[in-house]
């Protein structure tokens, strides 16, 4: 839920370096143990080592009762930093002499010390024992140094990490980030002319490709659906100038019919305190005979005639309507 709410360059960011973090832990884990590993074999391969040359002499020494001696020949093992006792055993398994090394007395615990044992033997004779105990003080020593260089090394590879990550999700992002501000430019300007840069082959150049045919398609649909409803538009005034002609003029001789004149007249009247008006009636004599002598082709050509000859000459603010029949309007 947390990461939902935060951008894309954090969550791939903090993504990388949850890896980076993880695969570097691992890695630190498994060669720490392998390390503690190595130090423990060769810590307990040198004091057997040890135990092993200094044998023979023990043995000699053990035969001859010699304590002296054989205090002076393990002596110098005391100067080992992991070696906490060395004993000397004898063929019935007495102690027969010893050194405790005094400020590792407080580890004497058998229980948790390693156990060299060397056996002292001559002539396939069986004379006693050898026993070095040890801690881990000396691996201690080591893997502590060893830890720290390994951190040392791990937050160097977090702080690289962190600033490579940076720069390849950068790298990543920006050109998702620049599609993402066409789309918001789009959506807001609703210009769909624009058209994102195209910085790469990869698939979010192929995003990009995509996203500029579409918004060319809908570009070619838009300005198609504004021609068409330009087309409609002009369509619809003309038919409504054909209806509003039908209504108000006359289909024969082309003057305002009654219905135009009756509301002329009533909107003029409503001014009339202000501003005046005269009303004239005409009407063509003898235009009955014309239509039963001629026919009514004749008597229709007539009246057509007689409208543009009284159009001809009033006035250019005036109106010349027509009532029907062989009735006109002049105001």
């Amino acid at each position: 839920m947390f990461l939902k709410k935060r951008s894309l360059l954090f969550r791939l960011t903090a993504m990388f370096m949850a890896v980076a973090s993880f695969s570097t832990l691992i890695t630190l884990l498994v060669m720490s143990v392998y390390q503690i590993n190595i130090l423990s074999s060769a810590e307990i391969r040198r004091v057997n080592s040890l135990a092993q040359i200094l044998a023979p002499n023990v043995t000699a020494s053990l035969i001859f009762n010699d304590k002296e001696t054989i205090h002076e020949l393990i002596e110098p093992l005391a100067h080992q930093d992991s070696v906490v006792m060395v004993s000397v055993i004898d063929e019935q398994g007495d102690e027969f002499t010893s050194i405790d090394i005094a400020e590792n007395a407080a580890r004497l615990d058998k229980q948790a010390l390693t156990k060299t044992e060397a056996s002292l033997e001559a002539y396939d004779s069986y004379y006693g024992s050898l026993i070095i105990y040890t801690d881990d003080s000396s691996i201690r020593k080591h893997v502590s140094f060893y830890l720290i260089f390994l951190g040392a090394i791990f937050i160097t590879i977090i702080i690289l990490g962190f600033f490579l990550s940076l720069f390849a999700s950068k790298r990543f992002i920006y050109p998702i980030l620049r599609l993402a501000a066409v789309v918001n430019k789009v959506t807001h300007s609703h210009d769909y002319s624009i058209r994102a840069t195209f910085s790469s082959f990869d698939e979010i150049g192929d995003l990009t490709k995509g996203f500029n045919s579409m918004l060319e398609t809908i570009s070619l649909r838009d300005n198609l659906l504004e021609s068409t409803v330009q087309q409609r538009t002009g369509e619809l005034k003309k038919a409504n100038i054909e209806l509003r002609d039908q209504a108000y003029k006359d289909s024969l001789s082309g003057l305002p019919n009654r219905r135009y004149i009756y509301e002329l007249i009533n909107e003029v009247s409503k001014n009339s305190e202000t501003h005046t008006f005269s009303l004239l009636f005409l009407d063509l004599d003898g235009f009955k005979e014309v239509n039963d002598t001629l026919g009514h082709d004749y008597g229709d050509l007539l009246i057509v005639d007689a409208a543009k000859r009284i159009q001809a000459i009033i006035n250019k603010g005036d109106t010349l309507a027509r009532l029907g029949g062989m009735n006109s309007l002049y105001s």
